[in-house]
């Protein structure tokens, strides 16, 4: 199961993205930092790991502070059951210390957000190929981990 967290009320985009290229795993949102943490901490509505699995994979689109997407990346990386899941944050800008900040606290793949259709048909297909693989790295032809 991918985990989407995104604050837009608009995410059909991204999600569409994912279905048109055939990833072939279930997708759930959350909206919030707050909710994802519940989520992955079992807390609440989500104590329940039949209803609410871990995921195997974060898709990660907040429009929030750095500092809070570092913090949610901090706590996600100091959690030994978390470790090793696949984190992709979407960015909409390309911010070069902010990113290399971001790589240090352990997502697997940074990249600016797409903002057209077809850009997420193409992101969304190369995490398909890249999770199908079971790789640790989804990104875009010609990135470099910074």
């Amino acid at each position: 199961m991918i985990l989407l967290v995104n604050d837009s009320k608009d995410d059909t985009g991204l999600l569409l993205a994912f279905r048109q290229v055939g990833v072939p795993y279930p997708m759930r949102r959350l909206s919030t930092i707050g909710k994802l943490i519940a989520y992955l901490s079992g807390d609440g509505a989500y104590a329940d790991r039949k209803k609410h699995p871990l995921p195997a994979a974060i898709v990660f689109d907040v429009d929030v502070p750095f500092e809070e997407a570092f913090v949610m990346l901090t706590w996600i990386r100091t959690r030994p059951a978390l470790q090793k899941m696949v984190v992709l944050t979407l960015i909409h800008s390309e911010l070069t210390r902010k990113v290399r900040r971001n790589y240090r606290l352990g997502p697997n793949s940074f990249t600016v957000r797409p903002v057209t259709v077809e850009a997420m048909n193409v992101l969304a297909s190369k995490f398909a190929v890249g999770y199908s693989n079971e790789t640790a790295v989804c990104m875009a032809a010609g990135e470099e981990r910074a």
